[in-house]
């Protein structure tokens, strides 16, 4: 019985000992303190980003030349100068042209004039001239007709030489032809000018039109001007030099709007799209 009471003890303590060994370790669990921090939760943008390199271009660049050949009075511009549209960047010399524009100008109102009067018909005044000389030219061959036939009665009766009736027979044709002419002018100047004379002036018109219209726009390319707004750049020509159509004088870069061109590998090509 002793034996059954000491192992019965034993036995309890055993087990007090162990649940007073839970309690601490529980107690020790609730005092360790973990630290916690808080924040606001709010909606957002993830930015990524993608680092290349590329080379940056203009948005145009024009290569400038002359229209015509010529010799560079003045260039007027440098490399690295701002132009805008229309402003003069070679002057090329003009003096020969301008006298080649003066020239043109006045055979064609030269030309115009006759085409004018020749369509507006004649003057009082030139019809008055045409009728006084048809009617001097008939009076004269009235009366080298009258000698000549007289001369021609005394040659028949053999009273004149042959010399004097030639004389007279060529005196008489020479009057007949000059009324004849006359005859022709002032019908002409009465009817007008015919269609053909009328063709052929307009023909003569429109030609020189063309030769002063060539002359004006030559002397408009003296003046080598900036087909856009831009920075100049590449001046290949100086003053004094020969410049030739189609060859490069300068070149006008567009930089109101720049580009970078890069290469994107194919599996980045996905990040981006226009407009980032």
């Amino acid at each position: 019985i002793i034996i059954i009471g000491l192992l019965a003890f034993r036995i309890v303590n055993r087990l007090n000992e162990r649940q007073q060994e839970e309690v601490q370790k529980s107690q020790i669990k609730e005092e360790i303190i973990i630290p916690v921090r808080t924040a606001l939760v709010e909606k957002g943008e993830v930015n990524s980003f993608l680092k290349v390199t590329g080379v940056v271009e203009a948005n145009e660049t024009v290569r400038v030349t002359s229209e015509i050949m010529g010799q560079a009075k003045e260039v007027k511009v440098k490399d690295g100068e701002e132009v805008n549209k229309g402003d003069i960047l070679i002057a090329l010399g003009d003096e020969q042209i301008k006298i080649q524009v003066a020239q043109a100008q006045a055979t064609l109102d030269s030309i115009q004039a006759s085409s004018d009067k020749i369509k507006s018909g004649a003057r009082p005044q030139e019809i008055k001239q045409a009728e006084s000389a048809l009617l001097q030219a008939k009076l004269n061959r009235d009366s080298v007709e009258e000698n000549y036939l007289r001369m021609e009665k005394l040659y028949s009766e053999k009273a004149i030489s042959q010399q004097q009736y030639e004389q007279a027979k060529n005196q008489y044709e020479i009057a007949d032809v000059q009324y004849q002419s006359a005859q022709e002018s002032y019908e002409l100047v009465i009817e007008g000018a015919a269609e053909e004379d009328i063709k052929s002036i307009e023909a003569q018109v429109r030609q020189t039109k063309a030769a002063l219209d060539m002359a004006k726009y030559q002397l408009k390319n003296t003046q080598i001007t900036a087909p856009i707004s831009g920075k100049v750049t590449s001046i290949t020509v100086s003053t004094g030099e020969m410049v030739s159509p189609s060859i490069p004088l300068l070149s006008i870069i567009d930089v109101s709007r720049i580009f970078v061109k890069v290469g994107i590998s194919e599996k980045d090509i996905s990040k981006i799209k226009e407009g980032q």
